[in-house]
């Protein structure tokens, strides 16, 4: 009876030893094996292939947001002057809706196109034989995809995003990350994302902030390529400033719906000195009370106040 259940221990214990190398051998082997292709894979090697200077899309992530709470205290106080057009001095832009606003000291100008003229400037990628376009539309046919084909991808791709509100495409295109393109399983979402990640090359982290004027709305600023100045110069910086809905409007042409552009513009400002780059905090104030201008020139509260009945007879004898 001792042989018999000796031999049978002996049996279970070699059982679960083969057992256990069948599993990790088929482990080992799942891990060897390399993960099947996906269609964003497949996107993501077929835009390596399109020349391009900007920096590589693999190590785009998701954009880092930095929330910003303006203190109404500490914004300057100097005196700002502004007006319709372009800014004194310089060639007048044939743009409807286009403002300027200047210091009077500091080296610090404001331009902004406001609604109902102004669009999102995202929107300008998704349009047909724009650089975004012809890049995703290069990186289809360089696969031998027919060209119906690369064209119906293309504009569901596009008709997809621009169903987006204006702050709704802001947003997706923040969170575009390269590794999220490589788990895209669906040639039309690997598409859409391959738009959303050349849409634009800015990827520093993004400024936000609330103002609640009249016309409330949340605010970007996403700082725009440096370009080059005169030997000598301070250097100048630009930071585009983008003003969307957080409420109802209350004003004809204004944002019809929360998360609407009001307003697009750029924030250009300029060092103390040669050398000298301006203080991010001073930056950031001065955003503030620029986009609070334009907000308020938006405003309800600045519209013209309408004649009082009264006084009617009296402007018609006019």
């Amino acid at each position: 009876m001792l042989g018999i259940g000796t031999s049978r221990m002996e049996f279970m214990r070699w059982w679960l030893a083969a057992l256990a190398f069948l599993v990790f051998l088929s482990l080992a082997l799942a891990w060897l094996r390399p993960a099947p292709r996906t269609a964003g894979m497949d996107m993501a090697d077929d835009l390596a292939r399109v020349p391009h200077p900007g920096p590589s899309l693999s190590t785009r992530t998701a954009i880092q947001l930095i929330d910003f709470v303006p203190d109404p205290a500490a914004l300057p106080a100097e005196k700002v002057s502004s007006g319709d057009g372009n800014l004194p001095g310089r060639p007048t832009l044939p743009l409807p809706d286009f403002h300027w606003a200047q210091a009077a000291t500091s080296p610090v100008r404001f331009t902004w196109q406001a609604r109902p003229s102004a669009r999102e400037p995202l929107r300008e990628a998704l349009e047909a034989e724009s650089g975004t376009w012809q890049r995703v539309k290069s990186a289809l046919a360089a696969r031998g995809m027919l060209d119906q084909s690369v064209w119906r991808l293309l504009n569901s791709a596009t008709t997809s995003l621009s169903a987006l509100p204006d702050q709704g495409l802001l947003q997706a295109w923040l969170g575009a990350d390269f590794a999220l393109l490589l788990t895209d399983s669906d040639i039309e979402a690997a598409v859409r994302d391959a738009f959303l990640l050349t849409a634009r090359e800015e990827r520093a982290p993004i400024v936000t902030f609330s103002i609640d004027t009249p016309l409330a709305a949340r605010v970007y600023l996403i700082t725009l390529p440096a370009f080059p100045q005169p030997a000598g110069w301070p250097p100048t910086i630009a930071i585009e400033v983008d003003a969307y809905a957080s409420g109802p409007a209350t004003r004809p042409g204004a944002a019809k719906a929360s998360g609407e552009l009001l307003f697009t513009g750029t924030l250009f400002m300029e060092g103390r000195k040669a050398g000298e780059a301006p203080d991010p905090a001073l930056v950031r104030r001065w955003s503030v009370r620029m986009a609070t201008l334009a907000l308020e020139q938006l405003s309800p509260s600045t519209a013209p106040a309408a004649p009082q009945l009264e006084k009617l007879p009296q402007l018609i004898h006019q």
